[in-house]
């Protein structure tokens, strides 16, 4: 029993050397994905997906009233967020539109906003750009947009108007058509509470930043794996047959090298863990809130990459080109099952064979542990994942042994 210990300690100092090799290469890689990434993000913002547009009201001069309306208009949000108004006379506007310079020029006549008042449907001229499709399809679905609320709106007034021919009104007609228009203009100006909302994301539970937190710990984990590889370096024939000797089979080696990978894992895995919560409450000016069920929790996770990394390895444990190999599975997982992107912006097929790929499972109950709530399912898949795949390991390395 004291050589198995003295196997088991010579394993766990060999987990042990690779993680100031692992600790050194991750700050490498995070300073250098860190400047790719700010880089990316700087160009990202400057180019905007969608330039507003300039639109052009021609107004005459003496309108003072129309202009203030249309000015009430162009302070909305929604028309805010993709027009930029300004108000030429008719003959630079028209040249201006010509030019390129105006998306669009809208011709207000000067008993417009009288006419309103009154009901009259005075048509309203707008000019589109004949070379900007995109600019003139967005701008079209938002007159659009405001035509048919204004119509609800006037359809009411009507109704309103043909019902007290018919029904006794306790006030004056005049005084009803304004409480009408008051209404509807109060529901048209506060419109983004006139619906419930119902939030729908592809990140289900979780926020954005949330699921890149699990998406970070498990590229984290899948890096620290390669550092694992050594573990499973060739021995020599009288070496193994010395282990068999003293009771160190494939499947105890198997069981030890699988709790020495997981236990390094944890370790890595709640250091992080720990490290963020302290530096994340100092920036909110909060104290620290350490969980113990998720540094308990951690260590299924680390058991079961442990579990995978072993059946890996086992595998490549011979092969000089061991580390590219098992890159390359580490970044075909990443992809393919949610691990950068999440898997509702992927393919029907790609999101069934998210399904059987094990990151995905390791993202559930990662995302579980750290945020909602693990269900038994998840848990249950892990632990038959893990007894798998250490499973698998134990009889490739038993059929190693043998020769």
């Amino acid at each position: 029993m004291k050589r198995i210990f003295a196997y088991l300690r010579i394993e766990l100092k060999k987990g042990i050397r690779v993680i100031p090799f692992f600790i050194q290469s991750f700050l490498v890689t995070t300073v250098v994905l860190g400047l790719a990434l700010a880089l990316i993000c700087h160009f990202m913002l400057q180019s905007q997906t969608f330039v507003k547009m300039n639109i052009g009201v021609v107004v005459p001069d003496q309108e003072t009233n129309t202009r203030m309306a249309m000015k009430l208009v162009s302070a909305m949000d929604s028309v805010d967020s993709i027009c930029n108004f300004s108000y030429p006379d008719e003959e630079t506007a028209r040249e201006e539109l010509a030019d390129g310079k105006l998306a669009a020029v809208i011709l207000l006549t000067e008993d417009f906003y009288d006419d309103v008042n009154d009901g009259v449907n005075t048509p309203v001229d707008i000019l589109l750009a004949p070379d900007s499709p995109f600019d003139e399809a967005v701008f079209t679905e938002l007159v659009r947009a405001g035509v048919s609320m204004l119509q609800t709106a006037q359809a009411a007034v009507y109704a309103v108007d043909e019902a007290a021919g018919e029904y006794r009104l306790f006030m004056s007609k005049s005084d009803m058509e304004y409480e009408l228009s008051y209404l509807y203009l109060s529901y048209a100006f506060a419109r983004n509470s006139t619906f419930a909302e119902q939030e729908e994301t592809p990140l289900g539970a979780v926020s954005l930043g949330e699921f890149y937190i699990v998406c970070g710990a498990e590229v984290l984990s899948l890096v620290f794996g390669v550092c694992f590889l050594s573990l499973y370096r060739s021995e020599s024939r009288d070496f193994m047959r010395c282990l068999r000797r003293i009771g160190v089979n494939a499947p105890l080696q198997s069981v030890m090298r699988i709790f020495v990978m997981a236990l390094d894992l944890w370790l890595v895995l709640t250091g992080c863990y720990v490290a963020f919560n302290i530096v994340y409450a100092k920036m909110i000016g909060s104290v620290a809130m350490i969980f113990p069920r998720q540094i308990a929790g951690f260590f299924f996770y680390a058991l079961a990459l442990a579990a995978f990394f072993h059946f890996v390895f086992a595998l490549l444990g011979d092969s000089e080109n061991g580390g590219l190999i098992y890159l390359l599975i580490a970044v075909f997982l990443i992809i393919c099952a949610g691990g950068l992107f999440p898997m509702a912006a992927f393919p029907g097929w790609m999101q069934k064979l998210s399904g059987v790929l094990p990151l995905a499972w390791w993202q559930k109950y990662l995302t579980g542990l750290l945020w909602t709530k693990v269900e038994i399912k998840t848990m249950l898949v892990l632990i038959f994942g893990s007894i798998f795949f250490g499973g698998a390991g134990a009889f490739v390395l038993y059929e190693k042994t043998k020769r």
